[in-house]
């Protein structure tokens, strides 16, 4: 379920919208909208106050009802998958930080020894460009060119176990990224169902209200 970026018709604040979502909510001013798919491209927002005003009919209010009793399972439901997504999310996370620890412990040993192995050649080719002369100039010039060599070497296995890391650990990147999708998916779906829900008990409370009989207590002020 992919998303889609709209502003609030309200108050014109980022509202983040799953494709095909039915009910918002505004996380800044709190209005809450029907959401009308029929255009694809920009979907059209009713508030809640204007689906009350239209009201029901005998035969809508009785299939609102029916639809409030799949409602609860469709919010039990989802609620159980927000769980058990964000589980599998905080699961994976783990497993990327151990991933982690465990890359910086192999990548730790050669990346120190290239900066030891690189500080000893400056040093030497330091003496041996402005201190050193004679023999000793000659046989520090060959530690020098061999510190060159060992550097490198060094160099040569830390890349590599950068490169082993970031083939290591982009699988489970790939599936952090799939995972957070999934608890987004499913926190939509969550909140779709329960604000639906609490449209239609409010639909179903306003039919109630308006058709209810006369009071007792009015009929006797009528009489008299």
């Amino acid at each position: 379920m992919t998303s889609k970026a709209v502003d609030c018709p309200q108050c014109d604040a980022p509202l983040a919208l799953a494709a095909g979502q039915r009910h918002s909510q505004c996380a800044h001013c709190g209005s809450k909208f029907v959401v009308d798919w029929s255009d694809a491209e920009v979907p059209r927002f009713m508030r809640f106050e204007s689906v009350l005003a239209r009201g029901l009919d005998r035969a809508l209010t009785q299939a609102t009802e029916e639809r409030l009793s799949e409602l609860d399972r469709l919010i039990a439901e989802a609620e159980e998958e927000v769980l058990a997504s964000r589980a599998e999310l905080e699961e994976v996370k783990s497993v990327y930080q151990a991933g982690r620890a465990e890359v910086q412990r192999v990548i730790e040993p050669p990346q120190n020894w290239t900066y030891v192995a690189g500080l000893l050649a400056l040093v030497a080719w330091f003496l041996v460009w402005f201190v050193l002369e004679n023999t000793e100039w000659y046989v520090l010039l060959v530690i020098a060119i061999l510190l060159i060599f060992v550097t490198w070497a060094f160099y040569r296995r830390w890349q590599n176990a950068e490169v082993w890391a970031q083939s290591e650990l982009q699988g489970v990147r790939r599936t952090i990224e799939q995972t957070e999708a999934d608890v987004s998916e499913a926190s939509a779906r969550l909140e779709n169902y329960t604000l639906e829900r609490e449209l239609r008990q409010m639909e179903v409370a306003s039919y109630r209200r308006e058709n209810a009989p006369p009071s007792h207590e009015g009929a006797k002020e009528t009489t008299a």
